[in-house]
């Protein structure tokens, strides 16, 4: 990914990351409004085999970001960590929206309130993982002269 500055830096990766989590929200909510009349429950193997897909899903989100931020941390030079950084929580931001996507198609399905509870339960998983600039410092362990930089996203120092 292509940044001048650090404040341009968290602008591109915040659109995407907007981006990610807005149309899995928006497919759920015209789906929650649209939709109408109750169907007969599903099978209740349904609901708990779509639920530890959707559990699954986001425990390799975790897996594969806490795999991958390892090699990111001894990387070279501020801005090649920052690269590797976007591109491995645009990777966890995807399986967060693909298991958004999961759930708002097992509600479809299913019209079952438990959909609705794992949903919300996503995006404050979204919330929490959300890369604030000290969450970004903490998570590639940055130090110094580079923390302070991303911390206050400063050009230079």
């Amino acid at each position: 990914m292509n940044f001048l500055t650090i404040g341009q830096y968290f602008n591109k990766l915040y659109s995407l990351l907007f981006l990610l989590l807005i149309v899995p929200l928006l497919i759920f909510t015209t789906l929650y409004l649209l939709v109408t009349g109750p169907l007969p429950e599903p099978p209740l193997e349904y609901t708990i085999v779509l639920s530890a897909v959707v559990a699954l899903d986001w425990l390799m989100a975790m897996i594969f970001f806490n795999k991958k931020i390892k090699s990111v941390r001894n990387g070279q030079g501020l801005g090649a960590k920052l690269d590797k950084y976007f591109k491995i929580t645009i990777v966890r931001f995807s399986l967060l929206s693909s298991a958004s996507l999961m759930l708002a198609a097992g509600w479809f399905l299913s019209r079952s309130d438990i959909f609705t509870a794992m949903y919300l339960s996503g995006l404050v998983l979204a919330g929490v993982l959300w890369p604030t600039p000290g969450k970004v410092c903490g998570d590639l362990a940055l130090r110094g002269d580079e923390r302070v930089m991303v911390y206050y996203k400063k050009d230079r120092f």
